[in-house]
């Protein structure tokens, strides 16, 4: 009765648990596929999405999702987006690309020190408003390959498997099923210390004392094998490679010195490129390229100045080929891109993704990504700190769950054959089935959670209560402005809230500045806060409905009264 009478839905249902159960057979069809040799056949027409030992373009591009990996993730926030390269390439001939460096030089470990040495020598006291480790556990589910698919500033040691090293990119020596771990860093490129750092490198070679400390830092780098001149013969190296002669027409060269004037920066030029291929359009069918396409020069002429389209494998390339062209070294990397969640997270073929990386002497490379729908900065809000003559004020800026923005897709699952919602045929056998579900669903969706909560730290239950009370507070028209802080986001909350529901924030300020343990107490204060807020909200909901309910009949008896 309860789904006869209320409104169906503008969107059919998705059958989510149908699609997993999906996923998880291609996922292991896909594995039996590949274990028996057996190569998927594609024309220049037409490809599946999903990560491929080569890159070139295809004209259309087919979604059939499956679950690829499955990962694990420490010291990341849900949201946070990690870009899992898989494999690089340095030579593009106008059509393909191409990997022609195959040397075992330890790149990783000269561009984690490059840009550790970095930072320190600019800012050694707040190294982690800049730099923070955290690490990755990966299984391999409906994928069989050598590739390692791993982030930038990743510790060249893997754990679990045997790798080796060719040009940049790690392998494994067998293609076994199994899982693997890591270690890498992640760069603060919201910060605009860091930004600032970026816009003037350092000069020359970093100094052992910076070079010991960046591995005191990457606990488990070995650094036996970096000298100093070790490190010039790496650069040597990244502009031969990754920055060759790269000629452009003169239509694209004038466009392109408009499009960079005033940018005094090889970062500030990346950034305007990224921004510019960003503000073209996303499509998985832009047609296959033309045949009179045979040099980059043409590639650019004919993406910048005609098609305007395509999807990432088009803009990482453009990126890479101006970035060359304005002597800033880059190279196209292909692999996966996800967003962590809750541990594990699942990683489908649909994630796959292409992007550029650009090296900056003095810094190390950079990822960027000029994709329509997926160009982000990364990075955490950091805590500003400002010196008074009674000690150090605390000015919040943000919260781990904020780290990140939220996610612009830049194209999403299409289902064919979807049932018709205004359809009126309904038959018994599926409304009971989704009285059971629900019956059943919700119990057991309350006890999950109730489970899930009792086995998280003290800390993490606060910050889980704190968020909870947030989303109330934004229901009743509050929600923290830049730059304030939780107690003056309190003070102003005081003018309709009452001020002992609001003792969290005030609380949890101190936990989270003071970088203190919590307590009995302050859990106890959390769960309070949250309950009444809610009964607050509740309250407040059922008055605003009670009172437009008689201001309608009031509205109705008015023309019986003036005719009485």
């Amino acid at each position: 009765i309860l789904l006869l009478s209320a409104p169906m839905p503008e969107e059919p249902y998705r059958w989510e648990f149908v699609r997993h159960f999906i996923s998880d057979v291609r996922s292991r069809y896909e594995m039996l596929i590949q274990s028996l040799n057996l190569k998927h056949s594609w024309d220049n027409s037409e490809a599946e999405v999903g990560f491929s030992e080569e890159a070139e373009f295809f004209g259309n591009l087919k979604d059939v999702p499956y679950e690829v990996l499955r990962i694990n993730t420490v010291g990341v926030s849900p949201g946070t987006r990690i870009y899992l390269s898989g494999r690089s390439f340095d030579s593009f001939d106008g059509r393909r690309w191409q990997k022609t460096d195959t040397s075992q030089e330890n790149f990783r470990m000269y561009d984690l020190l490059e840009t550790l040495s970095a930072v320190i020598a600019y800012d050694g006291e707040d190294l982690r408003d800049y730099v923070r480790t955290s690490g990755l556990e990966i299984e391999c589910r409906g994928i069989r390959t050598a590739h390692v698919f791993m982030p930038d500033k990743t510790m060249p040691q893997i754990r679990n498997r045997t790798t080796l090293q060719e040009g940049g990119d790690l392998w494994f020596t067998d293609r076994k099923r199994g899982e693997y771990r890591m270690d890498y860093c992640r760069i603060n490129r919201r910060y605009e210390e860091f930004e600032a750092l970026v816009k003037n490198p350092p000069s020359g070679i970093p100094d052992s004392e910076d070079i010991e400390t960046a591995a005191k830092v990457l606990q488990g780098l070995d650094i036996s094998g970096y000298t100093p001149q070790g490190m010039l013969e790496y650069r040597s190296a990244m502009k031969e490679i990754y920055c060759p002669k790269t000629e452009v027409s003169p239509r694209t060269a004038a466009y392109l010195q408009e499009q960079l004037a005033g940018a005094e920066s090889d970062y500030e030029k990346l950034v305007r490129l990224e921004e510019l291929l960003s503000e073209m359009t996303y499509t998985i069918s832009p047609g296959e390229l033309p045949e009179s396409i045979d040099s980059p020069a043409k590639y650019l002429d004919y993406l910048l100045f005609d098609a305007k389209q395509g999807y990432c494998t088009h803009f990482a390339t453009a990126f890479v080929l101006l970035a060359r062209a304005e002597g800033i070294p880059a190279r196209y990397e292909q692999g996966y891109y996800v967003a962590a969640g809750e541990n594990p997270t699942k990683v489908l073929s649909n994630r796959s993704h292409a992007w550029a990386g650009a090296y900056i002497e003095g810094i190390g490379w950079l990822t960027f990504d000029p994709t329509p729908g997926f160009r982000r900065t990364p990075g955490w809000l950091v805590i500003e700190r400002e010196q008074n003559t009674d000690g150090t004020a605390v000015t919040y800026m943000g919260t781990d769950d904020e780290e990140e923005e939220e996610e612009t897709e830049a194209s999403s699952d299409v289902i064919s054959d979807l049932p018709n919602p205004a359809d009126k045929d309904r038959t018994r056998l599926p409304l009971l089935l989704a009285a059971l579900f629900l019956v059943l669903y919700l119990p057991a969706d309350y006890l999950i959670r109730k489970i899930r909560f009792s086995r998280m730290s003290a800390r993490e239950k606060a910050h889980s209560l704190f968020t909870r009370c947030l989303r109330i507070l934004r229901r009743l028209g509050y929600k923290p402005q830049p730059g304030e802080t939780l107690s003056e986001f309190a003070a102003r909350a005081d003018e309709t809230v009452p001020a002992e529901y609001l003792g969290f924030l005030n609380v949890w300020e101190e936990i989270l500045y003071r970088e203190r343990a919590v307590t009995d107490n302050d859990s106890a204060l959390f769960e309070m806060n949250a309950s009444q807020l809610l009964h607050f909200w509740l309250k407040r909901l059922f008055r605003r409905r009670e009172k437009t309910v008689k201001q309608k009949c009031r509205r109705k008896r008015a023309p019986i009264l003036r005719k009485t």
